[in-house]
């Protein structure tokens, strides 16, 4: 996973306006890329996609179709939106190949979007002072989908087979 993109979203404070995350498949053969699921969604709707993410992977790929999830972020400026790749599943031959890589990452994923909740929310449940989440958003709607992703997500992420 790509960390580097928290450090960045943290070094910005109150400079990024939103964050989203966008996952896709690309056939390396014929050059297809195909957006997965809804596109690209904010923080508080991927984390509920992240188990779909992985089974896609586990299930519908090949050794030629990589996964890839990556995250746009728009800063209040006028310029371009940085795009990044914070995690690129390459394509196994077998599914057990690809349940050991999985495995290998689940920890690594879990992290990153706990610590990219603890931007916005403490570890008691209160907004963080001096950062917005999404102007768009209630910030209940944020508190409940950390609360899914600590007390469903996560285990469901561990308990991939």
């Amino acid at each position: 996973m790509n960390v580097d993109i928290v450090s960045h979203v943290l070094s910005k404070q109150n400079q990024f306006g939103t964050i989203n995350f966008y996952p896709y498949t690309f056939n390396r053969i014929t050059k297809e890329r195909v957006i997965m699921f809804q596109g690209a969604v904010p923080l508080h709707e991927i984390t509920a996609e992240l188990y779909d993410f992985c089974l896609h992977f586990l299930n519908n790929t090949s050794k030629n179709v990589d996964t890839y999830l990556s995250v746009i972020i728009k800063d209040n400026s006028f310029s371009r939106p940085r795009t990044s790749s914070i995690l690129t599943l390459k394509g196994e031959k077998t599914r057990k190949k690809r349940l050991a890589h999985i495995r290998l990452v689940i920890p690594e994923i879990i992290d990153f979007f706990t610590k990219m909740f603890e931007l916005f929310i403490t570890p008691e449940g209160v907004e963080v002072v001096g950062k917005v989440y999404r102007e768009d958003t209630h910030f209940n709607e944020l508190k409940n989908a950390r609360s899914h992703f600590k007390d469903t997500v996560i285990a469901t992420l561990i308990g991939i087979k």
